[in-house]
């Protein structure tokens, strides 16, 4: 089936035309750099205020629909590092799909598809797992420490 999520560490370097479909912009097409190669993604959706916070962004991280088999055809930016380590991210999608999906598990369990329901509950757990995932990257630098406040109740 493959990945749900892919990481991708680097600086925004183009994108295709933007057009506003319901609650989210879909670009064309994103173009990312890093080191090495620079990485084009077709076809990505977005929620408005990650737009705003991808052209700032070090650390990308896209969920395929393709993956997850929603009705939308489309590559979801799911969170962006900044570059002093605070993290924007939007699960919206994952969590949805990860109702839908176990929605359908427990569906499934009705005699005539009961031999189809192991194979959903997996798929929905995979879903789950990667809606817990968004949001967690690596430190930028080696050495990036940052104090955390911590509240005492």
């Amino acid at each position: 089936m493959g990945e749900i999520l892919k990481t991708i560490t680097g600086q925004l370097c183009g994108n295709g035309i933007v057009t506003n479909e319901g609650q989210f912009l879909v670009y064309e097409y994103v173009e990312i750099k890093n080191d090495q190669e620079t990485v084009r993604f077709e076809s990505v959706a977005m929620n408005k205020k990650m737009a705003i916070a991808m052209k700032t962004g070090r650390a990308f991280q896209f969920a395929d629909s393709k993956n997850f088999n929603t009705h939308f055809k489309h590559q979801f930016l799911c969170a962006v590092q900044a570059k002093n380590g605070d993290v924007i991210s939007d699960d919206r999608v994952l969590k949805g799909a990860f109702k839908v999906r176990r929605f359908l598990a427990f569906l499934s369990l009705i005699p005539p598809a009961t031999i189809l329901a192991p194979f959903v509950f997996k798929k929905a757990g995979e879903i789950k797992a990667a809606s817990e995932k968004v949001g967690e990257f690596d430190p930028i630098d080696k050495n990036f420490y940052r104090n955390l406040k911590k509240k005492k109740m």
